[in-house]
């Protein structure tokens, strides 16, 4: 046995196959999720992708200097309801913090003061967005972004 190969072969295990699992009937069959079911399983994995990251942006904030006024800011949007709004508006145009807040805190802000507006209006029965049409007056969350963002 000169061939290194085959000195290689000589001692390596043989290796025992897995045993062929017969199936007989429906019911012993193993379960194949349907395309809807792995469809359902890929968005809640993104969906929990997502909720991760936005705890991981408030936690930031929360350990910024801002912290404290954003704690204020949290509880204002816990006690949120589409009649209260207006209570958020005139906090945010006197909110210099936010202003002082880089850009992607700025974001975070808006974007946790949008899914209070949502949440507020789904628990009021109401639908969950109501943007304004041309012509009309502003709503709450345009309002806010015009406040945060300049835009």
């Amino acid at each position: 046995m000169s061939n290194s190969f085959e000195r290689y072969a000589a001692m390596a295990a043989p290796r025992r196959s897995k045993p062929v699992r017969v199936v007989r009937s429906e019911a012993n069959a193993p379960l194949v999720p349907t395309v809807l079911e792995k469809e359902q399983r890929d968005n809640s994995v993104q969906f929990a992708r997502y909720k991760r990251a936005v705890r991981t942006e408030s936690t930031a904030l929360l350990s910024s200097e801002h912290s404290a006024n954003y704690r204020i800011l949290l509880a204002l949007l816990r006690r949120l309801t589409p009649q209260s709004s207006h209570e958020l508006v005139d906090y945010v145009k006197g909110a210099r913090w936010i202003k002082a807040c880089d850009r992607d805190q700025q974001f975070t802000v808006l974007s946790m003061m949008d899914m209070a507006i949502v949440r507020a209006r789904v628990h009021a029965g109401l639908p969950p967005f109501d943007d304004a049409l041309p012509g009309e007056p502003d709503n709450a969350f345009l309002i806010l972004r015009k406040e945060i963002t300049g835009a």
